[in-house]
């Protein structure tokens, strides 16, 4: 078996470490600065999206009475309408 033939350690040293080398520089020079940007990134989306559900929080207190103001005039709306429509009903038979 050719590796373990002692002619060929040090060749299989000598590969060894050039391959840990360059991996090694790869690594540190592109993908962990890579991968560390990216971290950053979704940090600060993360802090966005945060902030953005406090508001929320906030604004909900408003939406809901803006949108028991609009239920209550659409319920003064359908009663009127109602209205008006009995008094046509009554004006038609009438005739």
């Amino acid at each position: 078996m050719p590796q373990l033939a002692t002619e060929t350690y040090v060749s299989q040293i000598f590969w060894f470490l050039l391959v840990l080398v360059l991996l090694h520089w790869y690594m540190s020079n592109e993908v962990i600065p890579r991968i560390s940007s990216l971290l950053k990134v979704r940090n600060n989306l993360n802090l966005g999206v945060e902030d953005g559900i406090s508001s929320e929080k906030n604004l909900g207190s408003e939406v809901s009475l803006v949108n028991n103001a609009i239920l209550e005039s659409n319920t003064e709306l359908t009663s009127k309408e109602l209205n008006i429509s009995q008094a046509n009903l009554n004006k038609e038979l009438v005739k």
